[in-house]
């Protein structure tokens, strides 16, 4: 009976902490070491070139946003200025018509990428 009780009272009650339970111990904000962040992912090179496109049109995107706040911030802040205003208002003007080509061509960019790689994916069959 005292086996018994020695074994029960040797395994840490799980307090929720790092390394209370079976798990092995790692210092705080340690990356797992099975963690292979420069192995490739398998993805075919169509793969890569959707997700390059969609990111670099994302980004395009964005600075367009956010130059579209620039033109109003510009023209918030116009003042008694006679020319500001109509210098902020050909910014958002500019910045509209970017926002618009670039979800155009997004849009575009996918369709014929989908024409391209089938619904299945780009994986090899056999």
């Amino acid at each position: 009976m005292t086996s018994d009780v020695a074994a029960q009272s040797t395994q840490a009650p799980n307090s929720g902490e790092v390394g209370s339970g079976n798990e092995p111990t790692q210092p705080a904000g340690a990356l797992p070491s099975d963690l292979n962040i420069f192995q490739g992912t398998g993805d075919s090179l169509i793969d890569t070139i959707v997700t390059i496109v969609n990111l670099f049109l994302s980004l395009i995107g964005v600075a367009l946003v956010l130059y579209l706040l620039y033109g109003g911030v510009r023209y918030a802040f116009a003042g008694g200025n006679e020319t500001a205003p109509s210098e902020a208002t050909s910014i958002i003007t500019n910045a509209i018509i970017g926002i618009i080509i670039i979800a155009l061509v997004y849009v575009l960019a996918n369709f014929l990428l989908s024409l391209i790689v089938p619904a299945g994916g780009a994986g090899g069959g056999g």
